[in-house]
């Protein structure tokens, strides 16, 4: 049985009175919170539970359709094995989401009732580390070593270093996120333009937008809501820049870094400084009304709307959200088409090398969970083939199995086969050795201070957008890099 519920208002209003704060752990401790380590006996019955058993789950998710088609996807098919393990699934908005979260494990911790936490939340690779130092996740690796069912080897390399700290497996991965460049095949059909290819040339990239804004901008054709292109086009590339997935990669593609393996800040270099400069040139209008990048600030806030809405042709995202981009909906009084001419390939490369943005996001167990066979089971179902297979029929997985992402007659190729060729799915998982994640300089930069990093790199895009000459940028850089610098300085004491 399954259910989903919103968080009542009473519920808030606990939360908001709760005093409880959440603690850091030692950053060197990985074994800490181990979910089954203490089990004995028990760990046979946590690993092989009778089918008929009955028991509760809950889960928190965001609530934003593709993570609702995913959780959908799970808790169905994880209920055809254990039908009388009831799961409520509680959502809350993506923009208080984490913080949520958070206040749910502070007031559970407080008055010492772990029940009252979730025993399985969603979370992006980007917060482990942070949740890890506050002991809300627990790792997975006792069960793991236990249970024949489940191992790291049969998942890709990239997803298992995305969800592990210190070498534990603190996330179960729930699929692989490549950042692809999507396309409306209309609207460059419309304009007598040839679609983009995957890792196409910084320069051949760059004519080819400039050609493409030249046209529509031009264009009397409509598009799907009746509106000329001419008087519709906001941009040519929708995007949050700021994403991680986008912000890092492109740094890296122009030789950046971060900090270097002893933790000194290398964020003011000429390199970042060209990166950034070259995301500035495309959102600069020059002499026509719209960019050809999205603004800092209108990505940051509003990422796909002018795709979904065809004010944009290009939308540089994952494949979690095709499922949304080629469904009609309504949202806010707002009715966005489906998007059914929809292509992906590739992205550009924009600096001297090639990199890619990527990673997962997945399902955390609580550090005190209460229901821990419950919750093994469901995040186990989760990389089973059953889940994985459940979960590719949304359109929206690119599975983090091995043996599933190789098969070409996977269930996740066969996904919106009215959308998708085979050289747009192979979009989603080629160049894979040019993956780039925060991975990279996370490892040097202690726990406490990783996201209070990421933060700042974001802040960075958004200071540069308004500036106007290169000493000023490089000036902006400079500042930003030594507030890092103090930052880590400040979290190694």
């Amino acid at each position: 049985m399954k259910k989903i519920l919103a968080v009542t208002l009473s519920t808030l209003m606990i939360l908001a009175t709760a005093t409880g704060c959440l603690k850091r752990v030692d950053p060197n401790s990985a074994s800490d919170a181990v979910i089954g380590g203490n089990s004995g006996d028990e760990i046979d019955n946590i690993i092989n539970p009778d089918k008929d058993m009955e028991g509760k789950l809950k889960i928190a998710v965001p609530n934003v359709d593709s993570h609702i088609d995913a959780i959908e996807a799970f808790v169905s098919s994880y209920n055809e094995k254990f039908p009388n393990i009831d799961v409520e699934i509680v959502k809350f908005d993506l923009d208080q989401y984490k913080g949520k979260v958070k206040d749910f494990a502070a007031a559970a911790q407080a008055v010492n009732r772990p029940q009252d936490m979730f025993d399985v939340f969603w979370l992006p690779q980007d917060y482990i580390n942070e949740w890890y130092s506050l002991r809300l996740v627990g790792s997975l690796d006792a069960l793991i070593e236990k249970d024949p069912d489940v191992s790291k080897d049969m998942l890709i390399s990239n997803a298992v270093e995305s969800s592990s700290v210190n070498g534990s497996l603190y996330m179960m991965p729930r699929d692989y996120n490549q950042v692809v460049m999507y396309y409306n095949k209309k609207m460059f059909d419309d304009v007598g333009m040839d679609y983009p290819t995957s890792k196409m040339s910084a320069d051949d990239f760059k004519e080819m937008i400039v050609e493409l804004r030249e046209r529509l901008c031009t264009s009397n054709k409509t598009n799907d809501y009746g509106v000329k292109y001419k008087e519709g086009i906001s941009c040519i590339i929708d995007c949050n820049i700021k994403w991680d997935s986008l912000a890092w990669p492109l740094l890296k593609s122009f030789g950046g870094t971060i900090v270097n393996e002893q933790g000194e800040v290398t964020f003011d270099s000429e390199e970042n400084l060209n990166a950034f400069k070259y995301w500035k040139s495309l959102t600069e209008n020059e002499d026509y009304a719209c960019p050809l990048a999205i603004s800092v600030e209108k990505g940051g806030t509003n990422p796909g709307i002018q795709f979904r809405m065809q004010q944009a042709p290009l939308y540089f995202q994952s494949r979690a959200v095709a499922g949304d981009i080629v469904t009609s909906t309504t949202m806010g009084g707002q009715t966005y088409y489906g998007i059914t001419d929809l292509g992906a390939a590739g992205l550009p490369q924009f600096g001297p090398a090639y990199t890619i943005g990527g990673g997962c996001s997945g399902y955390a167990v609580y550090s005190e969970v209460v229901n821990v066979t419950e919750a093994w089971q469901f995040v186990k179902h989760v990389v089973s083939i059953e889940g994985q297979n459940a979960y590719s029929e949304t359109g929206g997985c690119v599975p983090v199995r091995k043996d599933l992402l190789e098969d070409k007659n996977a269930a996740w190729r066969k996904s919106l086969p009215d959308v998708f060729d085979a050289a747009d799915h192979e979009a989603f998982v080629e160049n894979m050795d040019c993956y780039a994640s925060t991975r990279d300089f996370y490892q040097y930069i202690p726990l406490s201070a990783q996201s209070s990093i990421l933060a700042k790199i974001e802040e960075t895009f958004n200071s540069m957008a308004p500036l106007k000459n290169d000493a000023i940028m490089r000036g902006t850089l400079t500042s930003y890099a030594q507030t890092m610098q103090d930052i880590i300085n400040k979290a190694k004491k």
